[in-house]
């Protein structure tokens, strides 16, 4: 159908695409998890509480910070303002003021997936963007959908609307061309993106200020 047409890439740029996929995978969803996993049981442990924290900071070294959910933060809010006069991601300041908390961690660790949702809605939205950017450079295009798709997962079980699911399932298929009139795939991603920040923050007002503008 004129919908589902085949992405046309050579199979470099779908060994590239999928080394994509494969590096925010174990940089961000597996990272992200193992931060989430330690916050969650450390409620009740202070070591694995510690050990959440040097999951999201990394040793500190050059090296080992820069693939690091942290870092991935720093790079987001360049793109979206949201960097706050220190140099530091909003969303990374908030994540480091619950880890550091003494008191509630239950409540903390709700801050913290309530952090991870809005970077990983920033990083959809942005490739969202690309996808429509580069539809006219298929040299690029296919690498763009396989770091949005790896994006898009980690934000998947998180967003429970069915049809949003199909819309970023098929956004982000490194096996069919996307969709591509007037920033589609931007402005669709922007309605779905904003409802679950809404929820997830509260208000719309609140959603927004988290989300930030991306820099197009």
């Amino acid at each position: 159908s004129a919908t589902h047409v085949k992405l046309d890439a050579t199979d470099d740029q779908k060994k590239k695409a999928k080394k994509e996929v494969q590096e925010k995978t174990l940089q961000d969803m597996l990272t992200m998890n193992l931060v989430l996993w330690k916050a969650k049981s450390g409620i009740n442990d202070a070591d694995d509480w510690t050990k959440a924290a040097a999951y999201f900071f990394g040793s500190g070294g050059a090296s080992d910070s820069e693939h690091t959910v942290y870092n991935r933060a720093q790079k987001r809010c360049k793109d979206y303002g949201t960097c706050m006069n220190t140099g530091e991601a909003k969303v990374n300041a908030l994540i480091a003021q619950a880890l550091n908390s003494k008191s509630d961690k239950a409540a903390s660790y709700a801050n913290i997936v309530k952090q991870f949702k809005v970077l990983y809605s920033q990083n959809v939205l942005r490739y969202a963007n690309l996808i429509d950017q580069k539809i006219g450079a298929p040299e690029d295009l296919i690498e763009i959908i396989g770091e949005g798709q790896a994006f898009w997962r980690i934000l998947k079980p998180w967003l429970t609307d069915n049809e949003a699911r199909k819309v970023f399932d098929r956004m982000f298929s490194t096996v069919y061309t996307p969709q591509a009139a007037n920033n589609y795939n931007y402005c669709i991603a922007k309605k779905y993106i904003d409802a679950l920040l809404t929820s997830t923050m509260g208000t719309a007002g609140a959603a927004a200020t988290a989300l930030g503008n991306l820099d197009e």
